[in-house]
């Protein structure tokens, strides 16, 4: 997307070296902005200022200086950090996306020039709902088919709770290159059908695509 140059624009990006992350530091740096990225490792490109964090970590593990800073500078936030498995189990979803969306949080509420911040969901958050959901909408009495959709629901929950200015994307299946191989992870969900199709074999998606789907 398009992102209008803003004069004085400090953005702090929380997960930035993943595949989203990095896409966003990207285009803020080309707009003008002071990037900080603040992961547990070091962007592969060296784009902006890397801020070694940890999410499930009270004020993300910053402290000293570097808190300091990122407390007085920073004018906006994006906060697209998570685990991107499907299959992870609840102590991962719930300790990554609910923990960490409190600790992240309590840092917004600590920035005196926040102007805006941007919280990265998942159309997922709507698990199996059924009938027609607005955008606007976050429980519809859904089912949740697996602990990573409860996880992200509930880091969309925390934000929505929030007064601070924060809004919220979701996105449906992001297919990045995986940076140890250049390729997609097809290892589960919807991005296992792709070998598949690229092989010219058939695939049937149950229920006209609804999630899951089998070959």
């Amino acid at each position: 997307s398009r992102i209008v140059e803003v004069p004085g624009m400090n953005v702090l990006i929380i997960g930035g070296n993943g595949y989203l992350g990095a896409a966003i530091a990207q285009a803020c740096a080309r707009a003008g902005a002071a990037v900080r990225i603040l992961s547990r490792t070091a962007p592969v490109d060296g784009l902006g200022e890397w801020v070694p964090g940890d999410v499930q970590l009270p004020r993300l593990g910053l402290r000293g200086d570097r808190l300091d800073a990122v407390r007085t500078e920073t004018t906006h936030v994006v906060s697209c950090f998570g685990t991107v498995d499907w299959t992870c189990g609840p102590d991962e979803a719930l300790q990554v996306h609910a923990v960490g969306t409190r600790s992240v949080l309590t840092v917004l509420g600590e920035l005196p020039s926040l102007q805006q911040a941007l919280h990265v969901s998942s159309l997922l958050v709507l698990g199996r709902a059924r009938g027609t959901v607005g955008n606007r909408e976050l429980f519809v009495g859904q089912r949740f088919r697996n602990w990573y959709e409860y996880g992200k629901y509930t880091a969309e929950a925390l934000v929505r709770e929030s007064d601070l200015p924060i809004g919220v994307v979701r996105f449906g299946p992001i297919l990045g290159p995986d940076p140890r191989g250049g390729r997609p992870d097809v290892r589960h969900g919807l991005p296992a059908v792709i070998p598949h199709l690229l092989a010219g074999h058939p695939v049937h998606l149950r229920h006209r695509g609804d999630f899951p789907c089998w070959v």
